[in-house]
């Protein structure tokens, strides 16, 4: 009894491994989306992306987002406002106009 558990054990660990040894590949699933090696038509919209990132990640969009997450502290000047939550869509709607160009 021991034995053919064993042994039913060792079979169904041998077909278990041999049938998992390449579900990790195949067309698109082993290319990394954010590699992109070739871009075959960058087209205006593209561009204007890429030159809306410093607004992104180096204005006021970003330091309310270090804010909200605690990373930074508004104590002085401009700042302590948003520290606060001491907002209306009239102080925070020109950065996002600046980002999505909508008016």
């Amino acid at each position: 009894m021991r034995h053919s558990l064993r042994l039913v054990l060792s079979a169904a660990l041998a077909i278990g491994t041999a049938g998992c040894s390449d579900f990790l590949s195949g067309p698109g699933i082993d290319q990394d989306p954010n590699n992109i090696t070739q871009l075959t038509r960058p087209g205006p919209l593209y561009i204007a992306i890429q030159a809306l990132q410093s607004v992104q990640f180096e204005g006021q969009l970003a330091r309310n987002a270090a804010e909200y997450v605690q990373q930074v502290a508004g104590i002085s000047r401009q700042q302590i406002g948003y520290d606060l939550y001491q907002m209306d869509p009239s102080t925070i709607d020109p950065h996002f106009y600046s980002v999505y160009g909508a008016r």
